[in-house]
């Protein structure tokens, strides 16, 4: 009965069970059995082992078979994340997108912003892996840009330049879908202040932290990208796209979002004050000669 290997493999899936559920859909596959749900779901199994020549092998063997199949919209959208963010990175920037309203950004001088997180464990949905999902999202943009920007965690809030809090409110946000804010304060041209508020209450009724993690992290490195002074990506893939990835494909930040990054912060900042936007747009191209 090779097709039980496959509800198996979906039970295990849907506990996060992520290797032993390969494992059943290796097995089914072998038992012969082709069915749709098999390769859909070794595909979203495979990303979230971080093995996306296997995810996108399966997502591709899955709309070969059932182009217009009830997981077909899902799944293209699934193949062209893995495709774009994990097998094929483009090595561009989009700061002109980013700084469509005026270059914004801190004057470090080579120090690292100084980050304050306050926790919360009172409130409805608020999970302790959320500090160190924040914290690793901050060490993320560090990393990947190789120190452009850098942080620095200290204990004493009078001292924050971003100040990092979380709400169970959803009034306390704009608008009933989003799942974070930051608030930019400038002097002189620069941010000198910012303020990021982040809900614990993503993934809604979802119950399984693990589940709900990912996504949790998607949202902080998105505001923190607004903390460093990006405004939203118009293309899809981004950290700073201003829509949110399918479940089990929560976006990570891509190369394009490490070089925007990084080219904001090596603009001069007497050439910010006088470029103008077509000047600005070519920056993001070549940089200012």
């Amino acid at each position: 009965m090779p097709g039980l290997y496959g509800c198996l493999g979906e039970c295990r899936l849907e506990a996060g069970r992520n290797q032993e559920a390969m494992q059943c859909f290796l097995m089914a596959e072998s038992q012969g059995d082709r069915s749709e749900n098999v390769a859909y779901r070794k595909g979203l199994c495979a990303v979230r082992l971080a093995n996306y020549t296997v995810a996108r092998d399966s997502f591709r063997q899955y709309l070969g078979n059932n182009s217009h199949g009830r997981h077909a919209k899902h799944a293209q959208e699934c193949l062209a994340i893995v495709e774009h963010n994990f097998l094929n990175q483009s090595n561009d920037n989009y700061l002109a997108d980013a700084s469509k309203n005026g270059i914004k950004r801190w004057n470090t001088n080579g120090k690292p912003i100084l980050v304050y997180i306050k926790a919360d464990a009172s409130l409805k949905g608020f999970h302790p892996e959320y500090v160190q999902l924040l914290q690793q999202s901050f060490m993320d943009w560090t990393n990947g840009t190789n120190g452009a920007v850098s942080f620095v965690q200290t204990q004493d809030p009078s001292q924050a330049q971003i100040t990092c809090y979380w709400t169970d409110k959803q009034s306390d946000f704009d608008s009933s879908k989003e799942l974070g804010e930051c608030q930019n304060t400038l002097s002189n041209g620069y941010i000198n202040h910012s303020e990021i508020k982040l809900s614990t209450l993503v993934g809604h009724a979802r119950d399984i932290p693990t589940e709900v993690f990912p996504e949790a992290k998607a949202v902080a490195l998105h505001e923190i990208g607004h903390a460093l002074g990006l405004a939203h990506s118009s293309t899809s893939f981004d950290i700073m796209y201003p829509t949110a990835a399918p479940k089990g494909l929560e976006f990570n930040l891509t190369r394009r979002d490490l070089n925007t990054v990084v080219a904001l912060y090596s603009i001069n900042p007497e050439q910010i004050a006088t470029a103008s936007e077509s000047q600005i747009q070519a920056f993001a191209a070549n940089g200012f000669k």
